[in-house]
């Protein structure tokens, strides 16, 4: 028999999609024991966007039941910002890249990534600290987490791990 590689695949949503993520694992950890100790065990972790902070957490070793709490807190929550920019702004700018005429696809993904560059939101030294918050352990845990963002000058899928030099 093989081995059988399983993995944990955690998709976006922002803090809401965090704490869903999160809840969602703890539910059916405390419904199915043996089903959430397989999902939470997985060997790969992998997420984008809001399922990249579940996945780091997860991978952090620190109890399920810990980081729900985290997501609880006052002070957990006392670190989170607004972006500055509304989801309709956001809507409009990137449908306006998606339908511009006679473009192609990478043409397109280079206009949403040239929008999302100009685009005015936090500085990265307070978006860092934010996520510094949202993780308990600041260093790539053992078993394979894969972390997955968007080129902004290409708009083509790229996928950071621990040798990715990222840190």
């Amino acid at each position: 028999m093989t081995d059988v590689n399983r993995a944990l695949v955690l998709a976006g949503g922002g803090l809401a999609g965090i704490a869903w993520e999160t809840g969602v694992l703890l539910g059916i950890c405390d419904e199915s024991p043996d089903a959430g100790q397989k999902l939470l065990a997985a060997d790969v972790l992998l997420g984008t966007s809001a399922g990249s902070a579940v996945a780091a957490q997860v991978g952090s070793g620190v109890p399920l039941e810990e980081l729900f709490a985290r997501q609880l807190s006052e002070e957990h929550g006392a670190h989170e910002i607004h972006p500055g920019v509304s989801i309709d702004a956001i809507t409009d700018l990137f449908l306006d890249a998606m339908l511009t005429q006679g473009a192609t696809k990478a043409q397109k993904l280079a206009k949403i990534g040239a929008v999302a560059a100009e685009t005015d939101t936090v500085p990265e030294a307070v978006r860092r600290t934010v996520i510094k918050h949202r993780l308990p352990a600041h260093e790539w845990p053992q078993r394979a987490l894969r972390v997955t963002a968007i080129d902004i000058a290409t708009g083509e899928l790229v996928v950071f791990d621990a040798a990715s030099g990222v840190g």
